[in-house]
């Protein structure tokens, strides 16, 4: 309720806020500018938002958070049609009808100012044929690369991944190394695992295993079993790493302790108890 009242303040002072900077808060013929249509389609999205989720002070009505992200989406807000698909595709708020939510997904995703987690979305729909569609690896390739082209990680591990395997476009291990290093610049720790992976192999890349450790440290530190079982092998033998089995089997616990199938098993065989007591749990946590 106090985001309504504050948008209800905002659009009849939006021409006292336009003023100082020399915008009006029409065209002259009644229509709102694009500068105000934008701030109000963007108070739209967010009173659309408070809704579906109950936040904010207002109780949860997905077919009033519906209605909002129709006016936002007039207002040219491709984030609200990524909204607005998701909630007809579900049938929450509206009634399920899928393809009203492709023509909103597609929609946002080819806006003037596009949703990047509705092109990536896009790209994952044209993979798998959903959303009433057929497979389509030409398109798939084109919105992940357009999200890609954004800075979003996940869709940067996704052009690494396409390169690699040859989908939707022909194999580059070159190319997928690009791709997978600024994902993993980014953040995204399967594409540090991927760095490793390339360059203890030497494919895409010259082989460095020093830097092959160092990628497969930054994935362990993220979570990631497999590298933590890959650096686990590197401490035992030495490679790119000083030699090193109290490191190795350290890795292998880690790795266990998170469920890792593999890990526990090399650990039953090694006769090395992995099961995280409740010293090590206090320890970890400090």
């Amino acid at each position: 309720m106090f985001r309504e009242i504050k948008f209800i303040a905002f659009f009849f002072a939006s021409a006292a806020l336009m003023a100082p900077l020399g915008v009006s808060a029409d065209d002259g013929a009644g229509a709102k500018s694009p500068e105000v249509e934008a701030q109000c389609a963007e108070q739209w999205l967010l009173l659309g938002r408070d809704h579906m989720k109950g936040a904010n002070g207002v109780e949860r009505d997905p077919a009033l958070a519906v209605d909002y992200f129709k006016k936002a989406a007039d207002g040219g807000s491709a984030t609200a049609m990524f909204h607005l698909a998701h909630a007809y595709y579900e049938g929450v708020g509206a009634e399920k009808d899928v393809t009203v939510a492709f023509e909103y997904l597609k929609n946002s995703a080819d806006a003037p100012e596009p949703d990047h987690d509705a092109q990536l979305h896009l790209s994952k729909v044209y993979e798998v044929g959903g959303w009433g569609q057929e497979v389509d690896a030409e398109k798939m390739f084109h919105y992940a690369k357009a999200a890609a082209d954004s800075g979003m990680p996940s869709a940067q591990m996704r052009m690494g991944n396409f390169y690699t395997s040859g989908r939707g476009v022909k194999g580059d291990l070159d190319k997928a190394f690009e791709w997978f290093e600024k994902a993993a610049n980014n953040g995204d720790v399967y594409s540090m695992m991927s760095l490793g992976v390339l360059y203890s192999r030497g494919k895409g890349v010259e082989k460095d295993l020093e830097k092959a450790a160092e990628w497969y440290q930054k994935a362990s530190d993220g979570g990631d079993t497999y590298s933590m079982r890959m650096l686990a092998k590197m401490y035992f033998q030495g490679n790119g790493v000083e030699q090193s089995r109290d490191k190795g089997v350290e890795l292998y616990k880690k790795a266990a302790q998170h469920g890792d199938l593999v890990a526990q098993r090399s650990l039953g065989w090694m006769k090395v108890d992995w099961e995280e007591t409740p010293a090590d749990a206090e320890a970890d946590a400090e």
